[in-house]
Parts: structure tokens; sequence; C-alpha cells
């Protein structure tokens, strides 16, 4: 069960080069993003506010998920 108190997640479509995760987390946050494998993407992270992380990403044959956890 995910902890929306802690955690927060999104996904960037197939073919798309960025995504967007609105939480509640604050701004000290962890983002990772993986593909449909498991396999992490790199990609640039940007947080903007203290209530959503942005990423920016090539463009990926399959569906990026955006991983957000609090820190702190």
């Amino acid at each position: 069960e995910v902890n929306t108190a802690t955690t927060a997640t999104g996904t960037i479509a197939a073919g798309q080069t960025s995504g967007t995760v609105t939480h509640a987390l604050g701004i000290n946050t962890i983002v990772q993003t993986i593909n449909s494998s498991g396999d992490t993407v790199f990609c640039d992270i940007t947080r903007t506010l203290t209530t959503s992380v942005a990423t920016i990403a090539v463009a990926e044959a399959t569906a990026i998920t955006i991983l957000v956890q609090k820190i702190g």
C-alpha cells in the first residue's frame, strides 16, 4: 500500500519527453525514474515549488514511472 504522506508517483507516457507529479511532500524529496522493465532512466529533475516535481527525459519506447519519496 502506498503511503501518500511520504510517497507519490506519476507516469510519463511512452514517447513523451516530460511529466509532472503533484504532491504535498515539500522540496526535500528523492526522485527516481524507471521504465516498465524496472531499469533506471536517467532524467533531468526539476523541483518546481514545494508541491511538484517535473522531469525531463529522453523519449522512451515504453512509459516511465516517476517515484517521489519525502526525505526528513
